[in-house]
């Protein structure tokens, strides 16, 4: 499946460089957002759960 989420900006769901992705068993991705240096943690509906960095 292919889905597109999030736009181009600073705010959490936001990447500027998105250059990373991995899911995990439970289908949550972690985006590497290099960019804005840091990882977002986003659910398979493209909501934004969380962010480090």
């Amino acid at each position: 499946m292919i889905k597109r989420f999030g736009s181009h900006g600073q705010a959490i769901g936001e990447f500027n460089l998105a250059n990373d992705i991995v899911m995990n068993r439970q289908g949550l991705l972690y985006v590497l957002d290099a960019g804005n240096f840091r990882v977002q943690l986003i659910d398979n509906s493209g909501n934004p759960l969380h962010s480090w960095g």
